[in-house]
């Protein structure tokens, strides 16, 4: 396999709230063949400039323009803007001389954060608690979690996702308000648990430089003081607890963004969870256009073949007739052998000791082995049920194969690839018949 990095310029006008490739995914079935020319790369910095600016193009509200920025600033995809809508349009721009059957593998990182663009502020007033049908604030039996999300919904009306509220209301024999945030996922406002938002104190209670611009910068991170804060501020936190801390962040550019970080205490210590992870992902072409392929590739190691063997060991007549004895590593119906890791197709084998029903006698060697072939598969199945119990037959509307490879031993010792297809959740049907590659 080729192996090349490379800078991916993105298509501005690429809108990533559809899915832009439905009418090729509707053709997926034609498609689903050997792949000619493979290539990987992983994405630079350059590549994650391109794509927030194609992704500032087709952002919609303030908040789609934040994620958008983030995309350079973190050199990371996000949970709004999702590497697999932008890469393909870039390929065809890339891979001119590539075309049908043809796929790429490229590596790319996801942030799973959250990021804020502006954190409306609001305090509650007496006729608020009024128009809720209470006497001028909360109580323990009037909670304000049974109350806001409605209020929130009505107060703002035109809302849209990752819309953020600092909100401001008052309990019984409590001098000061309580403050609590709260999120709009495009259909109903809910608290962001665990949360503290930055103030100007905050900054002040940390100092120096921080202190004086009242934000966090590249060069005086936010990780290098919050652990220290949340010592002092949760001085009885167990082990697993979780803080988000949301505040603001100058990039090296002298751009500001407001953050949301994630720590967990591990007993000791405050950790900063890290939410950057590093993905892949594969796209191939099919004679038209390139498009996001999520096939799940399998090697049928150890643990698939246990699988198997657990299955025969578990059923009476199998276990019968289909075990060796002495040795619990194999069996001899589908043939799956999790110590060597590969499948006995040895014909003179099956023939001489594992034929009960004497269904071999007659066969000839060709037809043997197309049978035994088709044993494995029905094996595979069982794999793939077990596996994966919670299977999605599409994934963005695009229908979802599990590409198989194992080892045989007998008749030549052969690489075999199998396809199945995703039907329902949790089942599979055989797509593409057994395929030799010696």
């Amino acid at each position: 396999m080729k192996k090349i990095n490379i800078f991916i310029f993105l298509v501005g006008l690429f809108a990533v709230a559809c899915n832009p490739n439905k009418d090729i995914y509707e053709k997926l079935d034609d498609t689903i063949q050997p792949y000619n020319t493979k290539i990987e790369y992983t994405l630079v910095a350059a590549d994650y400039t391109a794509a927030s600016k194609a992704a500032l193009d087709s952002s919609k509200n303030n908040s789609d323009t934040v994620y958008a920025k983030a995309i350079a600033t973190k050199m990371a995809f996000n949970t709004r803007f999702d590497a697999k809508y932008f890469t393909p349009p870039a390929l065809a721009a890339k891979f001119l001389a590539y075309n049908k059957n043809s796929s790429v593998n490229v590596t790319y990182k996801t942030d799973e954060g959250s990021y804020f663009g502006t954190i409306t502020k609001y305090v509650m007033f007496g006729s608020d608690y009024t128009s809720l049908g209470l006497s001028g604030c909360f109580t323990v039996a009037a909670p304000p979690e049974d109350y806001l999300s409605a209020f929130l919904l009505a107060k703002y009306p035109t809302a849209v996702a990752n819309n953020f509220v600092q909100i401001n209301y008052k309990y019984p024999d409590v001098s000061t308000s309580v403050a609590d945030f709260w999120r709009f996922d495009g259909t109903a406002w809910s608290k962001f648990s665990n949360t503290n938002v930055f103030v100007d104190n905050d900054y002040l209670e940390i100092g120096g430089y921080v202190g004086t611009i009242k934000k966090f910068t590249a060069a005086y991170p936010p990780q290098n003081y919050l652990p220290h804060y949340l010592m002092l501020h949760k001085p009885y936190a167990q082990t697993g607890d979780t803080a988000n801390i949301v505040y603001k962040l100058d990039d090296a550019s002298g751009n500001t963004s407001i953050l949301a970080s994630r720590y967990d205490f591990d007993g000791t210590n405050w950790v900063l969870y890290n939410q950057i992870q590093e993905e892949v992902a594969q796209f191939i072409h099919n004679g038209t256009a390139w498009f996001y392929d999520p096939t799940v590739y399998l090697y049928i190691g150890a643990a698939e073949h246990t699988i198997i063997v657990n299955y025969v060991k578990n059923d009476p007549y199998l276990s019968a007739h289909y075990l060796q004895t002495n040795y619990v590593d194999r069996e001899f119906y589908y043939g799956a052998n999790y110590k060597y890791v590969n499948f006995n197709i040895v014909l003179s084998t099956r023939r001489s000791y594992y034929d009960p029903d004497n269904i071999f006698a007659a066969m000839s060697d060709a037809d043997m082995e197309i049978y035994l072939l088709d044993r494995i598969n029905e094996s595979l199945l069982l794999v793939l049920r077990t596996k994966y119990p919670n299977a999605q037959p599409f994934i963005d509307g695009l229908p979802v194969y599990y590409k198989l490879t194992y080892l045989t031993y007998g008749l030549g010792n052969k690489t075999y690839t199998v396809t199945f297809k995703c039907k329902s959740i949790g089942d599979f049907e055989l797509f593409e018949g057994t395929v030799s590659a010696k």
